[in-house]
């Protein structure tokens, strides 16, 4: 087309009073109007430049912001593709990277600490409610010391405040917004202190402990949990010098495994470095202290005939009514014993459970003939006690020894793995990948549904019963209690 009529803002032609009429232009038979120049004064002239300055100054803005919309764009799916799940054990790092939280990850992550690390914990019941969802939440804990200069002793702890953190790296929310969803209060951890004497080795519920000295005792700290709930209240506080209500010598050797029943209030179990294994019956005044069996190695395994005790725990369900128990050892073998009918052999025994020590195990809270166990070599593995021959599940991850394992008390295919590498991982049985579906970015198992880092030397974990999904570990720098977005 050819040249229309003068554009917005175009210098006007002049005309003056003795110019002849211009001639019209024509093109295909179209004529264009306006054959004449407008008349523009010096001030309208000056107005109108200014508009077309201000309209193609906002042209500008407007892709430019689009641009720089766009490299924000590209600039997040690079950030998206330089991130990856750590794998402790098989990626390095290089001299300028370091490990980030990611905030989102997390419903809540508060990290706590005393002033000597516990590396053997415990939640304590409480009447707070349960199925707890609604933040912040409380908790109470018990927890023993391992100290370098002999001040030994049992933390029993108060942890509250504990809001959501999910949001605590997004800064697009508003302040109203934040204010919602979290609480301006950092989390706070209050605690009252029994003396010990020697380092605390195992810290089970209702409170008993295990001595590095092969000592084990059992304290009432009804009292100090209720200085925690009221710090004013009257009366001499707490003797932080209590004395146990009972302690028993009879062990000899350290250990590390103890577990109360979950039936006969006051019946325990403990075990030791030397394999033997003693029960604990409840009487008028402590407790009769009997011993069961001295664990001895499976043939073709180890040197040396005796096994070490690594765990024992109670069967919690099904028809075992409080006299079922298995006990772990370092020989690879879980064996389970029936006190109905004695000692002398276990009742049922998984002899190639694992190919080296079994550091940790645990019963499904909800299905009582499921087990969950882990080795020295980094395996998690879930056996079912009506068909032992094989794993029902089994997990290779992690590159070092497991520290800890725990079933999620509601969610009957959920279970956490701790281990030596500094890392927690959860696990969901129930995930199966669907033929067409792709397997996952850097060929991560399918049932693996989280990693948790950033502890040193992380030595045991607990889901806590009444707030689902909560778990607390503890480690060599301190506490962590969390809750992850997707479980």
């Amino acid at each position: 087309m050819s040249e229309a009529k003068r554009q917005k803002g175009a210098p006007a032609k002049s005309n003056h009073a003795d110019t002849e009429k211009e001639d019209v232009d024509v093109d295909g038979g179209l004529e264009f109007e306006d054959p004449y120049g407008d008349d523009l004064d010096d001030e309208e002239q000056q107005e109108l430049e200014r508009a077309v300055a201000s309209a193609a100054e906002e042209d500008w803005s407007e892709e430019s912001e689009s641009e720089e919309m766009d490299a924000d764009e590209d600039e997040d799916e690079d950030d998206a593709e330089r991130l990856q799940v750590w794998r402790p054990g098989v990626d390095t790092l290089g001299e300028d990277e370091i490990l980030e939280c990611d905030a989102s990850a997390y419903e809540f992550l508060h990290r706590l600490q005393t002033a000597w690390p516990c590396l053997s914990f415990d939640f304590i019941p409480d009447s707070l409610g349960a199925a707890r969802t609604k933040c912040p939440h409380t908790c109470y804990a018990v927890g023993g010391t391992q100290s370098e200069e002999g001040g030994d002793g049992l933390y029993i702890m108060k942890w509250h405040r504990l809001h959501k953190t999910q949001h605590d790296d997004d800064s697009s929310l508003s302040e109203e917004e934040s204010d919602e969803e979290e609480s301006e209060e950092d989390a706070k951890l209050e605690f009252r202190i029994i003396a010990h004497k020697g380092a605390v080795n195992r810290m089970p519920r209702l409170t008993a402990a295990w001595s590095d000295m092969g000592v084990v005792g059992v304290w009432d700290i009804d009292k100090h949990l209720k200085r925690l709930d009221e710090p004013g209240a009257a009366g001499p506080p707490p003797d932080p010098h209590q004395k146990p209500m009972y302690e028993f010598k009879g062990h000899g050797e350290e250990g590390f495994a103890m577990d109360w029943n979950p039936l006969h209030v006051g019946k325990l179990l403990s075990g030791d470095v030397a394999g033997q294994v003693f029960l604990w019956l409840p009487r008028e005044g402590g407790w009769d202290v009997q011993p069961l069996f001295q664990s001895k190695k499976n043939k073709g395994t180890k040197k040396g005939p005796l096994a070490t005790v690594e765990e024992l725990q109670w069967k919690p369900l099904d028809d075992g009514k409080g006299e079922i128990f298995a006990a772990s050892s370092n020989d690879g073998s879980i064996k389970l014993w029936d006190l109905r009918i004695g000692c002398s052999s276990p009742s049922a025994a998984l002899i190639d459970a694992h190919n080296s020590d079994i550091n940790a195990m645990r019963f499904s809270p909800l299905h009582a003939h499921l087990i969950l166990s882990g080795d020295e070599e980094g395996n998690a593995k879930v056996f079912d006690l009506r068909c032992p021959q094989m794993p029902l599940s089994e997990m290779e991850w992690h590159k070092k020894p497991i520290t800890c394992v725990d079933w999620h008390p509601s969610d009957e295919a959920v279970f956490a793995v701790s281990s030596l590498d500094d890392s927690l991982t959860i696990w969901d049985m129930s995930v199966e990948r669907e033929g067409n579906a792709q397997p996952q970015e850097g060929n991560l198992p399918e049932q693996l549904m989280f990693v948790h880092g950033g502890q040193q030397h992380i030595s045991e974990l607990h889901f806590h019963p009444q707030i689902p999904g909560c778990i607390a570990t503890t480690a060599s720098d301190g506490f962590n209690v969390f809750k992850t977005s997707n479980i």
